[in-house]
């Protein structure tokens, strides 16, 4: 079983808070984006653009809410095994940006993204039965 799905601590499998991680982290990212593309200028008359955007206070506002799901999931599971899942966001936003950004990722990007979510993968093959916990 992946740490994903092997229950926790508490019984329940992980796949729900590791789900709700990536998205988080994934439009903290987008939102970002979004606000740096709006804001206009140079240097310091950028950012004071760019505190202005909505976009910027909502990505900013990920954070915490990150750190909460985090901190939910190191409770109940080996740090070792949830991390590598961490990487899955990159391949996500690879996604997110190509379809809802419009932006143009050549093939090396691609690959990279796929050895990614391949190492993820193969660092999450368990044994039926198996699991670890953070007991």
């Amino acid at each position: 079983m992946s740490v994903v799905t092997a229950p926790s601590r508490t019984g329940m499998p992980l796949v729900v808070p590791f789900t709700l991680l990536l998205v988080v982290d994934v439009l903290g990212l987008v939102f970002e984006k979004v606000a740096s593309v709006q804001a206009t200028g140079e240097g310091w008359v950028f950012y004071g653009h760019l505190i202005q955007q909505p976009w910027m206070w909502l990505g900013l506002g990920m954070g915490p809410v990150q750190l909460l799901i985090w901190k939910y999931i190191l409770a109940r599971t080996e740090l070792s095994l949830a991390y590598p899942l961490t990487s899955l966001s990159y391949p996500l936003t690879m996604l997110v940006s190509v379809f809802f950004l419009h932006e143009k990722l050549d093939i090396t990007v691609w690959l990279g993204g796929v050895l990614i979510t391949v190492g993820v993968a193969i660092l999450n093959l368990k044994t039926k039965g198996e699991h670890h916990d953070a007991s």
